[in-house]
């Protein structure tokens, strides 16, 4: 926030917050960007125009680009890079930002970068503006302009499709538009049907080529009586032409006060008229064709509709039948698990049997492998009803990996499996669930020690693809895949067949639930395997879901 400085016994401030006062006192917001320190302010007012008030939005530059709408945010980029190289004097740029209530406000940004001695900008200073009516203004009047540019074409168009002539005439009685037909219906004064023309240089022009048929003698009168009839119109004229055709001439006043005029050979009306008569007999036909379609259709979405009543009503259901069953399950499996381990660790003094011991470790264990598989089925079960929800946050995807190979690198130790991981350190930031990308991450990392031989490897990598989007790749020298078992391994206890497989029973939901983890992320899953050769699994989270790293 400015500073103003209060002395006796009257108020001072410096130059730059008065300007600042100014700015704000007509409504706009300042925003102060210091690429030295890395600070980027936003005033009260300029989050104001967001809806914001103060305290509800914090300063800095990630907060400010988060708000961008994507499609505007390169552009942006490009003006911003354009101002900091000095090809531009003023950074000025229009662009929609996020308002607090969801919606998109237009907001006019200007500022000027304050450089060093070597000309590197080391602060920009600006202003922010709410454009957002006369953006939509200026839309709404280019749409305007936009639909009756379109009318006036597609008119046209059906006119010339029904061999008819269009032509407009200004208040002046000077040609401002024709189309095609028009300069076609009288093709001896084709060189004098041009924009500009007055409509009696036209009707002279006409006269003199020997165009109309019977006015002999009495072509001076014709011409008058013609431009009478232009300029009080009253109904429809029919002109007759010297190779026989009949013109029917139908002239109409416009508001604005210049003159429609549209032109129809009547023989040419009479065979289009035949031919429409033609199509509405066949529009008649297919009306039935429809009709019946319409009602086969209503009772295929009756059907549908009973289908779906039935399928929601099983779902709901299955999600009463999961919930019971989790809490039925999960109470005994966790006094199972907490005996086992009082027994296992002898907690309660020593166990004079060693074999209880190993016992009790293996109910123990059998216990954890059933919780997990109880809560992948019920992680599906959510994302498949829609109800799982994301507690979404700026992860450092690093950070994660590094967590995730903690607690996967005994079992890989164990196996004779040898753990690699390539995270380059500009890796941006992954905005998403920071359990469910750990989730994912153990889910494919498991799955890879699990099945990949002694001596073999996994490894982890990540880098950004020319789209910007972020690729999370595991790969493994593991037993494979066939690629026509690709759709079974992602489906829910999808299992493949080999001697290997069989030797790591599972429930096959580990796959499955990455796919289904990834796509609330509004990513992607890519498998890619050959068997006895590897398996590479790749999860993409879209440009969107990227973020800048402090500078």
């Amino acid at each position: 926030m400015m500073t103003v400085v209060v002395s006796d016994p009257a108020i001072k401030a410096t130059e730059s917050e008065r300007n600042a006062l100014a700015i704000e006192a007509a409504g706009d917001g300042v925003w102060d960007w210091n690429l030295a320190t890395g600070e980027f302010y936003l005033s009260r007012h300029f989050k104001a125009l967001l809806g914001y008030a103060d305290d509800e939005l914090p300063n800095g530059f990630a907060t400010w680009t988060r708000l961008i709408y994507a499609a505007d945010a390169e552009p942006n980029e490009c003006r911003l890079t354009a101002h900091f190289e000095g090809r531009e004097e003023t950074y000025l740029s229009e662009i929609r930002m996020r308002a607090k209530n969801g919606r998109y406000r237009w907001i006019r940004h200007v500022g000027r970068a304050l450089r060093d001695g070597s000309g590197r900008v080391t602060r920009v200073v600006g202003t922010a503006r709410d454009v957002t009516p006369r953006k939509s203004m200026d839309m709404e009047r280019a749409e305007t302009i936009a639909r009756v540019l379109d009318a006036q074409t597609q008119l046209a168009d059906a006119l010339d499709v029904a061999g008819q002539g269009l032509a407009l005439f200004d208040p002046d009685d000077r040609l401002t538009f024709s189309n095609e037909n028009y300069q076609k219906v009288f093709p001896e004064i084709a060189d004098a049907v041009c924009l500009g023309t007055r409509y009696e240089e036209i009707m002279r022009a006409a006269v003199d080529a020997g165009v109309f048929r019977g006015i002999q003698g009495k072509e001076l009168d014709w011409v008058r009586e013609a431009i009478r009839r232009h300029n009080n119109p009253t109904g429809v004229f029919i002109a007759s032409t010297a190779d026989g055709r009949s013109i029917q001439i139908t002239e109409r006043k416009m508001s604005a006060g210049g003159t429609v005029l549209i032109h129809t050979d009547i023989a040419q009306l009479m065979r289009t008229e035949g031919a429409l008569q033609v199509r509405v007999s066949e529009l008649e036909k297919v009306k039935a064709v429809l009709e019946q379609q319409s009602d086969q259709l209503s009772d295929f979405a009756a059907q549908l509709a009973n289908a779906k009543d039935e399928a929601d009503t099983a779902n709901h259901t299955k999600s009463e039948f999961l919930a019971n069953m989790s809490h039925e399950l999960r109470t005994p499996l966790n006094a199972i698990m907490g005996f086992s381990e009082v027994i296992k660790n002898q907690m309660f003094g020593e166990v004079s049997v060693p074999q209880y011991i190993d016992y009790a470790g293996d109910i123990y264990n059998s216990g954890a492998h059933l919780l997990e598989i109880i809560n992948d089925i019920l992680d599906l079960s959510k994302v498949e009803a829609g109800k799982l929800n994301l507690g979404e946050e700026e992860l450092d995807v690093k950070e994660v990996a590094e967590a995730v190979f903690r607690l996967v690198r005994g079992r890989a130790e164990a196996g004779g499996v040898t753990l690699v991981h390539d995270i380059p350190p500009e890796l941006p930031l992954l905005y998403a669930d920071k359990r469910k990308l750990k989730q994912m991450l153990l889910n494919l990392l498991s799955n890879a020690v699990k099945f990949t031989p002694e001596q073999g490897s996994v490894d982890f990598t990540t880098t950004l693809d020319d789209d910007g989007a972020l690729l999370l790749c595991v790969r493994d020298t593991g037993i494979g895949i066939p690629p026509d078992q690709f759709d079974l391994v992602l489906s829910p206890f999808g299992q493949i067949d080999s001697a290997l497989a069989r030797e790591h029973q599972g429930t096959g939901l580990g796959l499955p639930l990455v796919k289904a983890l990834i796509e609330i992320h509004g990513g992607a899953i890519k498998l890619q395997s050959e068997p006895d050769k590897g398996t590479v699994v790749t999860l993409k989270f879209r440009s969107e879901r990227t973020r800048p790293t402090a500078p």
